[in-house]
């Protein structure tokens, strides 16, 4: 036998089995009570959760009954939604193209005139 399963061997000599000893568990009564304690909390909870989104759902709802959407403008404007579009029309009729151009970027750029201005603000600086 080779000297480290020898020394191996003898170590293991050393410890001694013991006796199964029975599993202690403490008194059901107790545990039945805080389950059934946790059990009622758990549903309080979500009856309370289930009225609050219910009744924010109404005040949601009634609001919504109250707004009356708005009247869109029904006009007759050619709009360019594409980059080809824009590019035929500069081709045919540059003048135009500045026109539509320049009407987009009043409606889609915020001004720059008003007491709020960046431009204002810089120009104080």
């Amino acid at each position: 036998m080779d000297p480290f399963d020898q020394e191996t061997e003898r170590y293991l000599r050393e410890f001694q089995p013991r006796a199964i000893q029975p599993l202690k568990v403490g008194p059901t009564d107790k545990n039945i009570f805080s389950r059934r304690l946790a059990v009622v909390a758990l549903l309080v909870l979500l009856a309370g959760g289930l009225l609050w989104f219910a009744h924010r759902e109404m005040a949601r709802s009634k609001e919504a009954a109250n707004i009356r959407p708005a009247k869109e403008k029904v006009t007759r404007e050619q709009r360019y939604p594409s980059a080809l579009a824009l590019t035929r029309l500069a081709l045919e009729d540059n003048e135009k193209l500045d026109s539509v151009l320049a009407k987009q970027s009043r409606e889609v750029l915020p001004t720059v005139q008003g007491k709020q201005s960046m431009l204002r603000v810089l120009a104080e600086d």
